[in-house]
């Protein structure tokens, strides 16, 4: 069985409010009973005080006790407590209540004050109740006479304990009742956005991804609905693609294993010459080499992806790089009367994988090439900056609408289907080099209007 929050909100502030109710209560009384004995101590004291003086005299001659049998009725109708006066042999010479008189009465208040100290004591009696004892010396200059005891009744401070003890207990009962129902309330109130963002994980866990949930307010239950609706958004654009990625596979190896089959059928009726042979042959091994170039992008993708592609990190020279992908395209160029231009920049030396950097500054030379008009130029440099170093290709193709830019390193992705097609390409050169840009820390910027070519420029950080 489930409980919810407010439950347990509920009961735990019982239980802290119950801590601190008894805490309170314990002192408090401890308090009250403390000053309220104090005060009754006081107050005995000094009529106790009183009567000793008084008594001195007659106790010390010994003759005549009425007056002292006078003397301690007078003050304990006044003060409301039994007085005794006991003589130095601890023998009752006088009683207010004239039960004791002639009879030796020892208690530990007695013998001290007949030693010559003040003594106090509280006890229980299961007849009388709560009962104070306290005895003070009678003394003549150094002579000790006596003394006088007093027993006070004080049930009266013990119940007025006990009922402010009831009231700190409704108190506490009350108390904790209405934070208790008002803890059922704030955590409702604390548990909605809970119970939303919960409904909104339940929809995410049964696929449909992109599920929002709507909280109001400024605070943190707020940040992390935002939070989850981003994360939400992100999830279903990562399913999205994820999807268009495995149509576009399928349809992208499916392409050239048709052409492969349609190829090696025509071939199979054997009623094909030498010549038509060949040229069947060449096309089929075109194809295979479109498969097996689709391939190695789709596993470099992946291993990039799944952090199984490490940087073999090292001292490169970036002219010679450079040098080197004009090298290599300068066949295509001149095949497309295209003018491969080289702009010179000072001899500089930079820490990056050598062959992943050549393979993504290629893509982009590659595009440029292929996607510039005839008679066009296509230009390749580099220069240090304030950010690092930055690499850039600039062809005079057909450019690209600023929507377009946002899509172009999406797999798959062709501004020119048909003609892609034509060239050879597969929608995932530009997906590559914003990985492995990625991957060395950097950043891929695009700078392009339609009918005005595109710019491509690849930041690299110092250090990958």
């Amino acid at each position: 069985m489930k409980t919810s929050i407010g439950w347990k909100l509920g009961f735990t502030y019982l239980i802290l409010i119950f801590i601190a109710m008894v805490t309170l209560g314990s002192f408090i009384l401890e308090d009250f009973q403390s000053a309220y004995l104090a005060a009754t101590r006081e107050n005995l004291l000094r009529y106790s005080n009183v009567i000793a003086n008084k008594s001195a005299p007659f106790l010390r001659e010994g003759e005549n006790h009425d007056y002292l049998d006078f003397l301690v009725r007078d003050y304990s109708e006044q003060t409301g407590n039994r007085i005794m006066i006991i003589n130095k042999g601890k023998k009752v010479v006088a009683d207010s209540a004239r039960e004791w008189v002639g009879q030796e009465l020892t208690t530990p208040e007695i013998n001290q004050a007949i030693d010559g100290r003040t003594a106090t004591q509280v006890y229980r009696f299961d007849e009388y109740g709560t009962v104070l004892y306290l005895a003070v010396p009678i003394a003549s200059g150094q002579q000790k006479l006596g003394a006088v005891f007093i027993a006070a009744d004080i049930n009266y401070l013990v119940d007025q304990v006990e009922a402010l003890r009831e009231r700190l207990v409704l108190f506490g009962a009350s108390t904790g009742l209405v934070i208790f129902i008002l803890s059922l309330f704030l955590a409702k109130l604390m548990t909605g956005p809970l119970q939303r963002l919960y409904q909104g994980v339940q929809e995410m866990a049964a696929g449909n991804y992109g599920t929002q949930v709507k909280i109001k307010g400024n605070d943190e239950f707020t940040a992390l609905a935002r939070a989850f609706n981003q994360m939400s958004e992100k999830i279903a654009m990562e399913d999205k693609n994820r999807k268009e990625f495995v149509a576009n596979a399928s349809h992208e190896l499916k392409t050239p294993l048709a052409s492969i089959k349609a190829l090696a059928e025509a071939s199979l009726g054997g009623k094909l010459r030498t010549e038509e042979i060949d040229e069947v042959l060449a096309d089929i091994n075109q194809e295979v080499d479109r498969l097996d170039k689709l391939t190695g992008d789709l596993l470099l993708l992946s291993r990039i992806e799944n952090n199984r592609q490490e940087l073999k990190v090292n001292v490169n020279s970036v002219g010679e790089l450079m040098q080197q992908l004009v090298k290599k395209l300068e066949p295509l160029a001149r095949q497309r009367d295209i003018v491969l231009e080289l702009v010179p920049g000072q001899e500089l030396y930079w820490s990056m994988d050598g062959d992943m950097i050549f393979r993504a500054m290629f893509n982009l030379l590659d595009n440029g090439v292929k996607y510039s008009p005839r008679g066009a130029t296509v230009s390749i440099g580099y220069h240090r900056i304030s950010e690092g170093l930055i690499m850039w290709v600039s062809d005079q193709g057909l450019g690209m609408k600023a929507s377009e830019r946002e899509k172009i390193f999406n797999r798959f992705y062709r501004l020119d289907k048909a003609r892609s097609r034509e060239t050879g390409g597969s929608g995932l050169g530009l997906a590559i080099v914003a990985e492995i840009v990625n991957l060395h820390g950097g950043q891929v910027l695009v700078d392009s209007s339609p009918g005005q070519g595109s710019t491509f420029r690849v930041i690299l950080p110092e250090k990958p």
